[in-house]
């Protein structure tokens, strides 16, 4: 098992080379902070409401709010959509490998 620590150490390890970009505006960094923390990974809701104040105090409206929270519990759908259909092929195949060895 791995800690966090040390995910963490390989995380920043592999962002050494990485070049630093340009600094987010504030109403962009409320944003990914607020879809961080609302995603189902996270699920912080203390820190949601944070976020979601700090992204209206830059500037965002109520609709950019509601589509940040679409798009990342759009993850979770597609998750339950796409795990469906492979737990679904599995199970196919199985009955079918059932039915030959039984039959």
């Amino acid at each position: 098992m791995i800690s966090l620590d040390e995910l963490r150490t390989e995380a920043l390890a592999l962002l050494t080379d990485a070049p630093a970009g340009h600094v987010l505006d504030e109403k962009t960094a409320a944003l990914i902070g607020l879809a961080v923390r609302i995603s189902v990974t996270t699920l912080d809701g203390v820190e949601a409401e944070i976020y979601a104040n700090r992204a209206l105090d830059a500037g965002a409206t109520g609709p950019k709010l509601h589509e940040t929270l679409v798009l990342v519990s759009g993850l979770g759908v597609h998750t339950l959509m796409e795990g469906s259909k492979r737990i679904a092929e599995v199970l196919r195949a199985r009955l079918r490998a059932n039915k030959r060895t039984a039959g």
